[in-house]
C-alpha cells in the first residue's frame, strides 16, 4: 500500500516538473514571440547610458566604435552612434538590432527598471565580479537583436576599458552585425536560391544572392553580380585561382590581380574599364574569415579613363582544403551619398561563403 503511495506521489511531482517545464518554456516562447522586428540600418549602433558617464567614456568610445573606416574618401565613421541615455530609452532605441549598453556600478540604479527580476540580479553579479568587462544578450526589447554590456566600478574604469578593449569590441559588433545581417537579409529565402544552389554544386563555394541584385556576368573565374537604385549602384565580384605561393596573398599582387581582372571584365563606356585609384591608397591587414586565412584589402576603385569612383573591400582567403585562393569583392558607386552603409549591406552578402 506504501509502495503504491508512494509511486502515485512521484508520478504526481514528475507531471508536475514536466507542466512546469512546458509551461516555462511555453511563455518564453510567447514572450519571445510577442517581441517587434527590430530595425536598424548598416554600420549604426545604439549606445545607452547616463549623460555624465558618457562625457567621461568619450575618448573610449571614440576609439572603440568611433574610429574612421579605412579606405574611403572623404572619412567615414566605421558606425553611426545613436546615443541614449536614462532619460529616454523608448521606440526606436528598443528596437534597434545591436545595442552597447555602458554600465558601471555607480549607475546601475538608473537602468535597472529596463530588465526583469531575474536579468536584474545576474546583471548585478557581473558588475560585482572585476573579472567581468563584457557580455552579451540577445532578444531583449526585438527580435534578433543583441545587447552587448560593458561593466565596470565606475565611469572612469569603463574608459579605461573601452580604451584598452577597443579593436576587440569593434570586432563583436561588426561580427554580430554581419550575424544579424544575414538573419534579415535571408531569412525564409536561403532555401530558394538556386544561385546559390548551383554555385555550390559547380565551383565547392558559394555566397547568397539577395533577390534585388542579379547576374551581370558569369565566366569560368569570374562572377558579377550588380543591384542598382537611384542612387547607388551596389557590386559583388567573386573570383578564384589556385594556390601557389604565398605571394598571392601580398598588397601589390591583391591590387593587381583586381585591376587584371577590372580590364578583362568590367568594362564602362568608350574603353573605360574599373582599376584602383592610388590617390587613396589601399589598406591590407591579416584577418580571418569564417575561419579561413584571409587578406583584407581596402581602397578606392575607378573607372580607367572616366570619373567614376569609390570604395571597395577586397577578401583574399585560403581555401586550404582546395588549395586555391578565393577573392571575394564588394564595391559601391554612390556619389554625394555616404559610403560605409553601403559597403558594410555587400560585406554582410559576402560572409555568406559556404565552402564544401
Amino acid at each position: 500500500m506504501h509502495l503504491k503511495i508512494n509511486i502515485i506521489k512521484s508520478s504526481i511531482l514528475l507531471c508536475c516538473f514536466f507542466c512546469f517545464q512546458a509551461c516555462s518554456y511555453f511563455e518564453y516562447e510567447v514572450k519571445n514571440a510577442a517581441l517587434p522586428e527590430s530595425g536598424c540600418a548598416f554600420a549604426e549602433i545604439v549606445l545607452l547610458s547616463d549623460k555624465q558617464t558618457l562625457e567621461i567614456i568619450r575618448p573610449g568610445l571614440d576609439s572603440a566604435i568611433g574610429i574612421e573606416q579605412a579606405g574611403l574618401y572623404p572619412p567615414e565613421r566605421i558606425f553611426k552612434k545613436r546615443v541614449a541615455n536614462d532619460s529616454y530609452f523608448k521606440g526606436f532605441f528598443q528596437k534597434h538590432c545591436q545595442v552597447i549598453i555602458l554600465l558601471h556600478q555607480e549607475n546601475w540604479h538608473r537602468f535597472k527598471n529596463l530588465f526583469g527580476k531575474q536579468s536584474s540580479e545576474t546583471i548585478e553579479k557581473k558588475l560585482a565580479d572585476t573579472s567581468i568587462w563584457y557580455f552579451t544578450t540577445n532578444d531583449v526589447w526585438s527580435k534578433p537583436q543583441t545587447v552587448h554590456f560593458v561593466i565596470a566600478k565606475n565611469a572612469t574604469k569603463l574608459n579605461r576599458i573601452l580604451l584598452d578593449k577597443a579593436s576587440n569590441l569593434r570586432d563583436k559588433a561588426f561580427q554580430t552585425e554581419i550575424t544579424i545581417g544575414k538573419d534579415k537579409m535571408f531569412r525564409g529565402i536561403a532555401h530558394k536560391d538556386t544561385f546559390y544552389k548551383k554555385m555550390l554544386s559547380g565551383r565547392g563555394f558559394a555566397i547568397h544572392k539577395a533577390p534585388s541584385y542579379r547576374i551581370a556576368a558569369e565566366k569560368e573565374d569570374f562572377i558579377w553580380l550588380r543591384k542598382s537604385t537611384q542612387k547607388c549602384n551596389y557590386e559583388l565580384v567573386i573570383t578564384e585561382e589556385p594556390f601557389s605561393n604565398d605571394n598571392q596573398f601580398k598588397s601589390d599582387y591583391i591590387i593587381n590581380r583586381r585591376n587584371q581582372i577590372g580590364k578583362k571584365y568590367i568594362h564602362g563606356e568608350d574603353s573605360s574599364y574599373m582599376g584602383t585609384d592610388f590617390h587613396v591608397k589601399p589598406v591590407s591587414a591579416v584577418n580571418e574569415f569564417n575561419g579561413m586565412y584571409c587578406i583584407e584589402t581596402r581602397g578606392w576603385w575607378k573607372l580607367m579613363n572616366d570619373w567614376m569612383g569609390g570604395p571597395f573591400v577586397v577578401y583574399t582567403i585560403f581555401d586550404g582544403k582546395h588549395n586555391r585562393v578565393i577573392t571575394l569583392e564588394g564595391n559601391v558607386y554612390a556619389p554625394h551619398e555616404e559610403k560605409v552603409e553601403r559597403l558594410r549591406e555587400l560585406e554582410v552578402i559576402l560572409h555568406s561563403l559556404v565552402v564544401k
